[in-house]
């Protein structure tokens, strides 16, 4: 049975919501893990800070099947399909990684591309599984990290220095 993260994230009332997903989520796949809980500002958009985390599971079942499961828990979250993409969630699970799978087809893209362009999925993912491999770059999550932390320190400070100008 393949290794299962997934992306938990809820910035409209999360923490009922996120203890909720999990809870849904142990109805489904019984054994989670989850990282550390993290908190970060919105992004693309105006909004309450969104708290986010990472779960890992295993199952026999399917990537599709378990998108399909994902999408029922969000739904059950209160999130709907009219739901816009850059705005406020009651909740919104990504599949991150399934095993070592690639695959870009079928509504399954996995890794997801946010795990090396957003902090709050990377950080979370790099705790929960540092000595991991990235599927496509064979790199360490964990050494993902800690370069995207020398990134985010460096860009942080040229934003602070602009403020100050």
């Amino acid at each position: 049975m393949p290794d299962i993260f997934i992306g938990l994230g809820a910035n409209l009332d999360p923490g009922k919501n996120i203890r909720k997903a999990l809870g849904l989520l142990r109805l489904y796949f019984n054994e989670i893990t989850c990282s550390p809980v993290y908190q970060n500002a919105a992004v693309g958009f105006d909004g309450p800070p969104f708290i986010n985390l990472v779960a890992r599971f295993h199952s026999s079942t399917s990537a599709i099947e378990v998108q399909v499961i994902l999408k029922q828990i969000e739904h059950q979250c209160g999130r709907t399909k009219e739901s816009k993409r850059f705005t406020s969630r009651t909740m919104d699970i990504d599949l991150l990684l399934f095993g070592d799978q690639i695959s870009q087809d079928g509504g399954i893209h996995v890794p997801r591309n946010e795990i090396l362009q957003h902090a709050y999925v990377l950080k979370p993912l790099a705790d929960l599984y540092p000595q991991g491999l990235h599927p496509v770059s064979k790199e360490r999550f964990i050494d993902l990290w800690q370069a995207m932390e020398k990134c985010i320190e460096t860009s942080l400070l040229a934003v602070r220095l602009q403020n100050i100008a």
